[in-house]
């Protein structure tokens, strides 16, 4: 087996262990905050391990505002799993390729292509099916931190793109930390009991922290268009996982709504790839760290 072939198969697993996330989360009824800090808690063992307890930080700029991205990113997407169906927060959140784009415009002066604005305004579009089904208390609260997570997330993968001198891991175990370290006041108030004890360490082991190292490690021998198609297994699988589960099915609008939204974020990544950005044009090239 060759190892891009290698790298698909680590994609899959990927893509299938992140995608268990919503039906564990439903499993739990700890408080939101306690939760992410939990399952972070748990996560950093696995990273932390897989680095054999030597992490070298770098506490760069950059470093410390990715971390606290990664902090938004898996607080909200827990806020969102508790507060809106699991299908909704997981398609909300995987818009953050798109919202990538609006940052690096607004933040970097990154270029806009024709299919930038194409796939903005029909993101645009589904969100707007996505939240005429949520007009009504919970689930309009949910789907905003749907959102907030995709925002974060792309906060991060642009301060992940912009730390040349130093390993991801080490960003995302740092985030682990700083979550772990605001929600531990919420932990010590709302301590998981004895029966979510096996769903947490299914959460922080299998759904967090092997995922989270699978993929850097699958990134190095697979092709851009591997890393960005095979993962849409998690928007796919997910709300199936919650609904097998929990009996939870999704409105037909968040059905509407995120097949557009994933039409976009698959649109967006394809014609990106085929049509990369000059030296020139790419500020995240030029910046130095």
């Amino acid at each position: 087996m060759n190892k891009r072939a290698i790298s698909i198969y680590q994609l899959i697993l990927t893509g299938l262990l992140w995608s268990i996330a919503g039906v564990f989360i439903k499993m739990i009824d700890m408080n939101a905050i306690a939760l992410a800090s939990a399952r972070c808690f748990i996560g950093a063992f696995v990273i932390l391990s897989f680095l054999k307890f030597r992490p070298k930080f770098t506490f760069s700029k950059v470093q410390i505002i990715g971390s606290i991205s990664f902090v938004g990113t898996v607080t909200f997407f827990v806020l969102a799993n508790k507060t809106t169906t699991s299908a909704n927060a997981v398609l909300l959140q995987y818009a953050a390729p798109i919202y990538v784009t609006f940052l690096a415009y607004f933040i970097l002066r990154e270029k806009l292509r024709w299919f930038d604005f194409a796939s903005i305004f029909g993101m645009i579009i589904g969100m707007g099916v996505f939240f005429s089904d949520g007009l009504s208390g919970g689930s309009m609260l949910g789907n905003m931190f749907g959102v907030l997570s995709g925002v974060s997330f792309a906060a991060q993968a642009i301060c992940m793109r912009l730390h040349k001198e130093g390993s991801n891991i080490e960003t995302i175990l740092l985030g682990c930390i700083f979550t772990f370290l605001i929600g531990s006041p919420f932990l010590l108030a709302s301590p998981p009991t004895v029966s979510e004890i096996s769903p947490l360490l299914i959460l922080g082991v299998f759904q967090f922290g092997i995922p989270y190292l699978l993929y850097p490690i699958a990134s190095k021998n697979a092709t851009s268009l591997d890393l960005v198609l095979i993962p849409m297994i998690e928007p796919i699988m997910n709300p199936v996982w919650v609904f097998l589960g929990t009996g939870e099915k999704p409105s037909i609008y968040a059905y509407i709504g995120g097949a557009i939204i994933i039409s976009m974020v698959l649109f967006k990544s394809v014609f990106s790839l085929k049509y990369p950005l000059s030296k020139e044009d790419n500020n995240l090239e030029k910046i130095a760290v």
